[in-house]
């Protein structure tokens, strides 16, 4: 699968920007990748899901712990944008389960708007990938996950 690259400096041109924006992420198996954004806030979730879509992904999207856990019975994403804040069940007790049922298979991306040491320290200890602080660029988003599916 050929490198999507390092996305253009912010001030790059617009052409590099969109050629940037264009490329398909795929997954390993040459297949688009899938992501599940894991948001309790629709607003937040809404920009997540256009930055992953605009990023050559599809996104599914699941507004508390029990909608994720249904979506992951039937679909098995690439990556999960996880709100740390999550609620029904928590972030934590949902990253449990998606590591018991999936091991460490699936990239976990936990979305933050900071002020939450003792929930980050726990989801680094149940092996997430990395974090994204919230506001968020939506370039750096998509080298994020281009660079977690290649």
């Amino acid at each position: 699968m050929e490198d999507p690259g390092t996305p253009p400096y912010r001030d790059g041109t617009p052409e590099e920007l969109q050629q940037f924006a264009e490329r398909k992420m795929t997954n390993q198996a040459g297949f688009p990748a899938h992501v599940l954004v894991a948001e309790s806030d629709y607003v937040r979730s809404q920009l997540l899901s256009e930055a992953v879509k605009a990023a050559g992904a599809s996104s599914m999207v699941a507004y508390d712990g029990e909608e994720a856990i249904r979506l992951l019975a039937d679909h098995t994403p690439d990556v999960m944008l996880l709100d740390l804040s999550l609620t029904r069940p928590s972030s934590i007790e949902l990253l449990r389960a998606v590591r018991r049922a999936h091991g460490d298979d699936m990239q976990v991306v936990c979305v933050t708007r900071g002020g939450h040491a003792d929930l980050c320290a726990a989801a680094t200890h149940l092996g997430v990938t990395t974090f994204v602080n919230t506001p968020f660029d939506p370039t750096d988003l998509a080298a994020t996950l281009h660079k977690l599916v290649a």
